[in-house]
């Protein structure tokens, strides 16, 4: 007979009964309570939305993320925005968190399906480790949302032809259209004296299916369009600049086939983020594009078009807690001490970073497997990242972040219809069918029709 044998046959026995009930409780609790945190950790676990596949990868905030919650899970699940707003609107997303287009963020925000971040997070103000895009993401104070990632258009100078024509890169925060229109106004080139040119400052834009929209700037008027509800203020103050600039024989046709093809001077692009083109890093890795923020409309605040994913607390949310630690994480030093390689659109920090994450194996990113007819990513802790340090100057991180904090987005739901009809009217005008009066009563009524007035 073994030692535990014989003691639970002495302990049955009935003088010892209550001696017996009583190890068997402190047997009970013991075990109930050292299993009692391992079943509370299985089931930490947060729910996220988003749109684009890209979305759900969010590697600094996550791990730092899992440094307080070491054996919890995220969950990402890929929506369209029908089957959001179903599940929105029904309650059934079972979500805590959401990354989303800043138009799409705003409207759930009008909606009240976001919990402010006050009571979610215990943010009580817009924080100031970020780029300060508080105009877009409070309301009446209090922040809905935290930036996520962002692009915006911007304009490249090319040294290496501007070297040919003599002309000197001039580093500037803000230009003018007007400042365009000058510089406009010494193209094309005949560089090398045989007749023809071979020069010009820009490519014109080509709108499919209307024949006087080739080689076109519209830039200036879809700028406006961006930021304005109405077409009074471009007709008095803008539309001549506006008729000189759009047709300008400075644009090279990219649509006309020649023997040897022209070089332009500049170049519109809209990439992640524009510190790779930044004096001086640029120039010292020998990158002969250099960043120039695009032209503004005289007399109005230097701001940049561009687009903004957001992360925001349903209020819905069921982890609420946990979903508050992913905000909070959002701005702790842990996650902004690092960026992703692949990801300097999610720098969003004032201060630069330090290091960044590299998956060179391509083992962290987003898989979605279908889960209940719907993609589903688990992202779980434990992965190792090779790091690096941050590659770009104190400067050049200044330059580009000074740039991106500028940034404006249109939230008006303008969609392609819209802007077929503003072409139709564009052609119009630019044909001499109607008068300056006209495109303006015409644009104004579109205007308040996308608008909804």
């Amino acid at each position: 007979m073994d030692g535990a044998e014989r003691i639970v046959r002495i302990l049955l026995k009935e003088k010892h009964f209550d001696r017996f009930c009583s190890f068997a409780r402190l047997i009970f609790v013991m075990v109930f309570f050292v299993t009692l945190p391992v079943i509370a950790q299985a089931e930490e676990r947060i729910r996220i939305i988003v749109t684009r596949e890209q979305d759900a990868q969010n590697w600094p905030v996550e791990e730092a993320f899992f440094t307080i919650h070491p054996e919890a899970e995220i969950e990402y699940m890929l929506y369209s925005e029908e089957p959001l707003n179903a599940r929105l609107i029904s309650h059934t997303s079972d979500a805590d968190l959401v990354i989303l287009p800043y138009n799409i963020m705003i409207a759930l925000e009008e909606k009240g399906y976001l919990e402010y971040l006050d009571v979610a997070a215990d943010i009580h103000s817009y924080p100031e480790q970020l780029l300060d895009l508080s105009r877009l993401l409070t309301r009446d104070g209090r922040v809905f949302a935290l930036p996520v990632s962002l692009y915006q258009e911007y304009w490249l100078w090319d040294q290496e032809v501007g070297d040919a024509l003599g002309m000197e890169y001039q580093e500037v925060t803000s230009w003018s259209w007007k400042d365009y229109n000058t510089l406009a106004s010494s193209f094309p080139c005949d560089t090398d004296q045989d007749g023809i040119s071979d020069t010009y400052l820009i490519y014109g834009q080509t709108v499919a299916a209307f024949p006087t929209l080739q080689n076109v700037n519209l830039g200036m008027l879809f700028q406006y369009i961006s930021s304005h509800r109405e077409f009074q203020t471009f007709l008095q103050e803008h539309l001549q600049l506006f008729t000189q600039i759009v047709t300008d024989d400075a644009l090279l046709d990219m649509n006309v086939t020649r023997q040897v093809t022209p070089k332009v001077l500049l170049h519109r692009t809209s990439l992640d983020n524009p510190i790779t083109f930044m004096a001086p890093d640029a120039l010292k890795n020998n990158n002969y594009l250099l960043f120039l923020p695009p032209p503004s409309l005289p007399g109005e605040e230097e701001m940049a078009t561009g687009y903004l994913w957001a992360c925001g607390v349903l209020h819905d949310s069921a982890s609420k807690e946990l979903a508050g630690d992913f905000i909070r994480a959002m701005v702790s030093e842990t996650a902004l001490q690092f960026t992703s390689k692949t990801r300097y659109d999610q720098i969003i920090s004032v201060r630069k970073p330090s290091l960044e994450y590299t998956d060179s194996l391509s083992q962290y990113g987003p898989e979605f497997v279908s889960v209940e007819g719907f993609p589903v990513y688990t992202v779980r802790p434990g992965r190792k990242f090779l790091t690096s340090a941050f590659p770009y100057s104190e400067e050049a991180f200044r330059k580009s972040q000074s740039f991106r904090s500028r940034l404006i987005v249109n939230t008006a739901p303008y969609g392609r219809d819209f802007y077929d009809a503003v072409y139709v009217i564009l052609q119009e005008w630019l044909d001499k069918q109607i008068s300056d009066d006209t495109l303006c009563e015409e644009m104004n009524y579109l205007l308040n029709l996308a608008g909804g007035a």
